[in-house]
């Protein structure tokens, strides 16, 4: 859940921010129909979709079909983090924004990388993640338009035997 905010205009915005003490902030445009009555959004944003404006302004607004996630993979203690790829297995898929969220100023504590996509199905994303107390370095994992999260075997030789 994000919370929403407003500039003096009344425009609402979501902000994500990356960098060494949240120096790049990435502001995404909200329709009023996608907001909810509490004020917040909630990902993934069914009947959405991310456009960029000409001069390269994100804007979220209604697009029938479309799913907006947000994707994150978190590192372990003191380590790092990184989304390697998003796909989608029956359709569209377009990573509109990254970045780079630290757990402390500088990043010494761990960070989370995260992702905007916009897809009009589930979406698969791959990636890596180190730090203590991380028993698998390679992540991959499975969101679905209705928020859940499953994990995806990489290794086709453990499919097999467990299927066969």
């Amino acid at each position: 859940m994000q919370e929403v905010q407003r500039n003096e205009r009344g425009y609402a915005y979501l902000e994500f921010c990356a960098g060494s003490h949240d120096h790049i902030h990435t502001r995404i445009w909200l329709h009023n129909s996608l907001i909810q009555e509490d004020k917040t959004i909630n990902f993934p944003v069914m009947g959405a979709w991310i456009f960029t404006t000409e001069k390269g302004s994100l804007v979220m607004r209604p697009r029938e079909g479309g799913v907006v996630y947000h994707a994150t993979i978190s590192s372990g203690y003191r380590g790092s983090a990184k989304i390697k790829t998003c796909s989608s297995p029956d359709g569209e898929c377009e990573v509109v924004a990254t970045g780079q969220e630290y757990h402390s100023g500088q990043g010494a504590l761990g960070e989370t990388s995260w992702a905007l996509v916009n897809s009009d199905g589930p979406i698969e994303v791959y990636g890596y993640r180190s730090g203590r107390r991380i028993d698998e370095n390679n992540v991959a994992f499975r969101l679905t338009p209705d928020g859940e999260q499953e994990e995806l075997v990489q290794d086709t030789q453990v499919c097999e035997i467990l299927e066969g």
